[in-house]
């Protein structure tokens, strides 16, 4: 995606605008039937919510989120329906913006809304434990982070060695004696341990 491009090279502004301007073609092409334009427009605003939040346009990122869910809703899916797009998606970009605004409090009441198994693949589930780890992280409490790790290792074993989850690991280990089993998990997450 184009946005996703200029977002990683620090163009935040562009990369957001980019979205909601794909967001509001995509909505008008009358030639792809409603559910999808639904679907792909929320989608595209969840993303440019989320790169407003990454520049700290908390006005932009919560408007844009905010439309990115009425979307979503206007556009639903049958609940058995196990697709990438939809609410679920637009609630775990709402969680990033949450986390990256610094309302980690919010996010953490957000993901208790979000039902991991309605996640399409065990990548996506895990990705989603290593938020809410993420946001328990910043709302200073270690061990709802490190349960919330577990769980994404549980859920997509190969997660846990990313960057954000071994940083997670590393910074979980001031806490060695309160956590028991975390100097093992971070050693699983590829933390290098001395």
């Amino acid at each position: 995606m184009v946005s996703s491009a200029w977002r990683r090279q620090g163009h935040l502004a562009r990369a957001t605008d980019i979205a909601v301007r794909a967001a509001q073609d995509v909505r008008a092409d009358r030639s792809a039937p409603e559910p999808a334009r639904l679907a792909a427009g929320s989608s595209l605003l969840a993303t440019a919510a989320y790169t407003a939040a990454k520049r700290s346009d908390r006005q932009t990122a919560h408007a844009l989120i905010g439309e990115a869910a009425q979307t979503a809703n206007a556009g639903r899916t049958p609940p058995d329906a196990r697709t990438d797009a939809g609410i679920q998606q637009v609630l775990l970009h709402q969680l990033s913006v949450h986390y990256l605004l610094g309302d980690a409090g919010q996010a953490i009441d957000l993901a208790r809304a979000i039902d991991p198994a309605a996640l399409p693949t065990a990548e996506r589930q895990g990705r989603f434990f290593i938020d809410v780890a993420r946001c328990f992280d910043q709302w200073g409490k270690p061990l709802q982070c490190y349960r919330a790790l577990l769980a994404a290792e549980h859920a997509a074993p190969q997660e846990i060695r990313r960057g954000a989850a071994r940083d997670l690991a590393g910074g979980l280990l001031h806490h060695d004696r309160s956590l028991p089993g975390v100097r093992a998990f971070a050693g699983r997450a590829g933390v290098a341990l001395t």
